[in-house]
């Protein structure tokens, strides 16, 4: 392998968050952190000085450059190994150092401003949960109020519906039987050699009248059995409204559960960060 000195080194990528660059090696043999480097421009000059910060297997990156060495790298420019004596290497690295605390410290600050910024976004999403799970309890309670004042008349009327259903087929049934009987006096009189026409006539019309009196109970119970059934899809209506609005402001205590946890994670990790302890 060609020594380091030997081979034409040149920056290929840049960090823009930390401000640190890559150079690339056929392979990092040879490189330790107590070199020295200077990136050139293209009459070269110095542009930035920097030594080995992180070293990988075919490349290593630089520490912090400042912000306006920084913005002179451009990728391809030659980077070449420079003496430095004790002093100057000491002082080099020294400033590498406050560099990267300085960074440090930027993204702390970075990060406290992001996760205080996302508090207030789940402060208002809490806030709106809250008047939503209020609009939801509001609404249920009137549902449920309602419900316990309809509810008592409406078991009145299905209670007096169902009496009056049980009378009128108790009198059709009455009526079903006078019917039967005026029938077989009739038939019996038909079977008569000489059937008197009259009796027959008479019979004739009050079995007519039996029948529209029994249509009409007919009609009767069947409205009834209308209402009823109206009566009991109204009760499951509410019921499942009920259900309904309840499910809702269990969905919205969940979610808020899950953001109040979230955010207290995220109020840790801010006094943490505070107090020099999170990055």
């Amino acid at each position: 392998m060609a020594p380091v000195g030997s081979q034409r080194l040149a920056v290929d990528f840049t960090n823009d968050e930390s401000r640190s660059i890559s150079v690339r090696l056929g392979r990092s043999d040879g490189i330790s952190a107590d070199m020295n480097f200077a990136v050139l421009d293209s009459a070269g000059m110095e542009i930035a000085r920097f030594y080995p910060h992180e070293i990988l297997n075919d490349r290593f990156w630089s520490g912090p450059l400042s912000v306006s060495d920084y913005r002179q790298v451009r990728i391809g420019a030659r980077v070449a190994r420079i003496s430095l004596d004790a002093e100057q290497a000491g002082r080099l690295r020294d400033l590498f150092s406050r560099r990267l605390a300085e960074l440090a410290e930027e993204r702390r600050q970075r990060r406290i401003r992001q996760q205080r910024e996302l508090l207030r976004d789940l402060d208002e999403e809490i806030n709106a949960l809250d008047v939503e799970d209020v609009r939801l309890r509001n609404r249920l309670e009137a549902l449920k109020d309602r419900w316990e004042r309809d509810r008592a008349a409406v078991r009145r009327d299905l209670e007096d519906r169902q009496e009056e259903m049980d009378d009128l087929r108790s009198d059709r049934s009455e009526l079903m039987e006078d019917r039967e009987r005026l029938l077989a006096r009739r038939d019996s009189l038909l079977r008569r050699a000489d059937p008197p026409k009259d009796r027959i006539s008479a019979l004739n019309e009050d079995i007519a009248d039996l029948d529209d009196r029994i249509r009409l109970i007919g009609i009767r119970i069947d409205d009834l059995m209308v209402d009823i059934r109206s009566y009991r899809e109204s009760s499951r209506e509410m019921e499942s409204d009920v259900r309904d609005l309840e499910s809702e402001r269990a969905r919205v205590a969940s979610e808020k559960s899950e953001l109040v946890s979230r955010r207290q994670r995220i109020l840790g990790e801010v006094e943490d960060l505070e107090k020099g302890r999170g990055r």
